[in-house]
């Protein structure tokens, strides 16, 4: 059965429709829809009554199928942990994983609170991860374990979603967060640029607008997510602070000049500042991937595959590449994702969190 799958971030929006199917996704169809400039909804409580127009238009120009929906929302917007505790019913575990969140994780009593079980060896191995990772993991008690992921949103944030989608005649199932929905697809993985990565070592490095979320993958698994609040959106203000233009010219710049494999920044200018912001992006990522490496003993990974708005960057995967010293390149194709109609292929960087999302309704 397919389900309609919406994925709201700073700038864009996705929404597709999509068959789960043992860890794959058909996408039937999808649309990619940019939210006003300056909208912020997706860092904010609750979805802004600009984004819904936007949102509410995008769903009424494609006759979607399906009729259940599920939302995927950015790791920013969630407070999420991985710690172990004492093994129990699920009643008894509810009330524990409250307790943790609440008391220990800064979540308010307010927000929504939920949690998934996972084996204890896998949310107990990286509890030093909590120094560099956005998914924290910490053992609590002793006797038999189990692990938890859990997690806390706004209850502003998921009424807003909730309402949208009820009153655009959708059955709401589910939310989603791009951690997770990017580690279900890892799970399924067999290649990524028609490259075998199945038991492989990489990293997926999402680029969005208000900030860039990385996940390191091995296993067949994601080890570590971490999120790095360097976007597109901090770009084009250094662009009109450090150039003084306005910010319609500083995104027009990074949208159709910004190429890095261009030598114009020996001469100063825009080049030379996109250039200093992108140093300290990838400098930024290093760190992640030098951590990777220790916490597992490795020596080298595959590939750095790039996607979100900001891998449409002009020359951005050789600039990256050069800079940590790891290949590094565009995810152009993904095993588990396949669609219907072959134009909508190019929308692939945008629909990876929404197709991820889709999985868990299979």
């Amino acid at each position: 059965m397919s389900v309609l799958s919406l994925d709201v971030g700073t700038n864009h929006c996705t929404i597709l429709e999509g068959n789960a199917r043992k860890g794959s996704v058909e996408i039937v169809q999808a649309v990619v829809a940019r939210l006003p400039a300056d909208d912020g909804s997706a860092g904010k409580g609750a979805l802004s009554p600009f984004a819904y127009d936007v949102i509410a238009e995008a769903m009424k120009s494609v006759r979607f199928g399906a009729k259940r929906a599920v939302v995927t929302v950015n790791i920013n917007n969630m407070i999420i942990r991985d710690f172990t505790l004492p093994d129990g019913p699920v009643k008894q575990l509810d009330s524990m994983v409250k307790n943790e969140m609440l008391h220990n994780y800064s979540a308010s009593p307010a927000d929504v609170i939920q949690f998934i079980k996972m084996p204890a060896a896998s949310a107990a191995e990286e509890d030093e991860a909590s120094a560099s990772g956005s998914l924290r993991r910490k053992s609590i008690g002793a006797g038999a374990q189990t692990g938890i992921r859990a997690a806390t949103v706004k209850k502003e944030l998921v009424d807003s979603y909730y309402q949208l989608l009820k009153k655009l005649k959708f059955t709401p199932v589910a939310m989603d967060f791009h951690a997770n929905a990017i580690e279900k697809l890892v799970m399924g993985a067999n290649a990524i640029n028609d490259t075998p990565v199945k038991d492989k070592n990489y990293l997926m490095v999402d680029f969005g607008s208000s900030g860039t979320l990385i996940h390191a993958a091995a296993d067949n698994r994601v080890f570590i997510s971490r999120y790095i609040p360097l976007g597109l959106n901090d770009l084009d203000q250094l662009l009109v602070d450090r150039e003084f233009i306005p910010m319609e010219e500083a995104r027009a710049f990074r949208r159709e000049k910004l190429d890095l494999q261009s030598e114009d920044d020996a001469q100063g200018g825009p080049m030379k500042t996109a250039r200093s912001f992108l140093y300290q992006w990838s400098d930024e990522i290093q760190k992640v991937l030098k951590f990777f490496m220790g916490r597992k003993g490795i020596s080298e990974v595959e590939c750095l595959y790039l996607y979100g708005s900001g891998s449409l960057i002009k020359g951005l995967p050789d600039y990256l590449s050069a800079a940590v010293g790891t290949k590094a390149a565009r995810l152009e194709t993904f095993s588990g994702i396949t669609f219907k109609n072959g134009y909508d292929q190019a929308k692939l960087p945008y629909c990876l969190n929404a197709a991820g999302a889709a999985i868990r309704l299979s």
